[in-house]
């Protein structure tokens, strides 16, 4: 069908994922894609459907694709896709700007202006909107509590998690779950 193309390019641009600076957006597909989860048959593939359609007919501001983990050649890979990879691969551990810088093999500065220049993000926004999806992803797929889901997302303290989630959804996580479900 040559009307998801667009949707379809979109999905192939981002085969590790994407970040879509449109927080309600985003927010809309991720419920979307949990829905998709927990369906069965027909619906599952209707909704498959339904968010296809979502790419294919909404212009996002931009759009970040993270490189893939899976295929990556550590030998011929470049320091910020090494980054990229560690972050993947740590996302709901602890770590500091000197291990990541370690792993990809720069400075914590470079690494730094590399990650701004690459992403338009610090690393720390990047991880915590990174954790924020995940933690989206678990509301809707888990019957885990709040503060369970807080501490698997890799937040240390409930409070920061509960602010930065509703940062970035414009929600509370409670909100975002009883939101989801219909």
């Amino acid at each position: 069908f040559p009307e998801l193309s667009p949707g379809l390019e979109l999905i192939e641009a981002g085969k590790s994922g994407l970040i879509f600076d449109d927080a309600q957006f985003a927010a809309r597909l991720s419920r979307l894609a949990g829905k998709i989860a927990a369906a069965e048959g027909f619906l599952r593939l209707s909704l498959l459907l339904r968010l296809i359609h979502e790419l294919c007919t909404t212009k996002t501001t931009s759009t970040l694709s993270m490189p893939q983990a899976t295929t990556a050649n550590k030998a011929t890979e470049r320091p910020i896709d090494r980054a990229f990879r560690f972050i993947y691969d740590n996302l709901t551990e602890q770590f500091s700007l000197s291990d990541l810088a370690k792993y990809a093999g720069l400075t914590q500065s470079a690494l730094c202006r590399a990650f701004k220049r690459t992403t338009g993000l610090t690393v720390w926004q990047l991880c915590t909107r990174l954790r924020i999806e995940y933690a989206c992803r678990l509301l809707l797929t888990t019957d885990f509590d709040v503060a369970q889901i807080a501490y698997a997302s890799g937040f240390n303290f409930y409070p920061y998690f509960c602010a930065q989630f509703k940062a970035h959804t414009a929600q509370t996580p409670t909100q975002y779950r009883q939101k989801s479900t219909w």
